[in-house]
């Protein structure tokens, strides 16, 4: 496929995904979540970007209640203009733009005010920026990080320092986590054996074939797949509530 049909293609299909949105234009109040843009690929053509947003209310309705948990959505036309919107919109921020509104889905036309002033959005993001904290009485204290959702700690795993991250999603608490974390815990030497038997049956051919490009052609004579494996250190562990 040429550049020119792409191009013609691509355009043709921006607008028909667009077209899912009021034609009516309206000017909003958004607070950014803190995950930033993420992007997935249509068609092997069409990338669709979108940021969640934290509260937004729209400023030319009768009502205008903040409206919690929606999504802004952009379809860029080439690299240049999402690193523009990239650069222009940020992560837990306050913006006055102009959308397409679909109830809590709102497509992007441009921005109006990146300083936007509103009181009660305001208290909502001071609110939202807040650190969040899980205190487990074995493991100590938990930090939630934002931008991916997840709680960070440095546990004790067989003598060494490991940094664990315990993810939560939309049916699962915190707690699902830290329960599976436990059952790691009681069982540290037989999950240790496990996850570096793993990495040595994953990992040891691979950096086997490396050294042998790079001309070192005693690999195998000088690093076994025992002394590999005694190489290998766990110093990160992330756990999803699905086990």
């Amino acid at each position: 496929m040429n550049n020119l049909i792409r191009k013609i293609l691509k355009d043709k299909k921006i607008k028909e995904m667009e077209s899912s949105f009021t034609s009516q234009v309206s000017e909003v109040a958004v607070i950014t979540g803190a995950m930033g843009w993420g992007g997935v690929r249509h068609e092997n053509l069409v990338e669709e970007y979108r940021i969640k947003l934290i509260a937004w209310r729209n400023l030319q309705k009768q009502d205008s209640s903040i409206k919690r948990d929606a999504f802004l959505y952009f379809y860029p036309k080439d690299e240049k203009e999402l690193a523009k919107i990239q650069d222009a919109i940020k992560p837990e921020k306050i913006y006055k733009l102009q959308v397409r509104a679909n109830s809590d889905k709102l497509l992007f036309v441009q921005i109006l005010s990146s300083d936007y002033k509103d009181s009660e959005l305001e208290l909502l993001l001071t609110e939202y920026l807040k650190p969040i904290f899980y205190e487990d009485a074995e493991l100590g204290k938990f930090e939630k990080d934002r931008a991916f959702n997840e709680f960070i700690n440095e546990i004790d795993w067989l003598g060494e320092k490991c940094r664990v991250s315990c993810y939560v999603d939309d049916k699962n608490s915190i707690k699902t986590s830290i329960d599976i974390l436990h059952k790691l815990m009681e069982k540290q030497f037989e999950w240790d054996e496990k996850i570096k038997n793993f990495a040595v049956d994953s990992l040891y051919e691979s950096s086997e074939k490396w050294h042998l490009e790079d001309g070192n052609s005693d690999y195998k004579e000088q690093m076994s797949r025992d002394f590999f494996k005694k190489t290998l250190l766990l110093n990160t562990i992330a756990v999803e509530p699905n086990g």
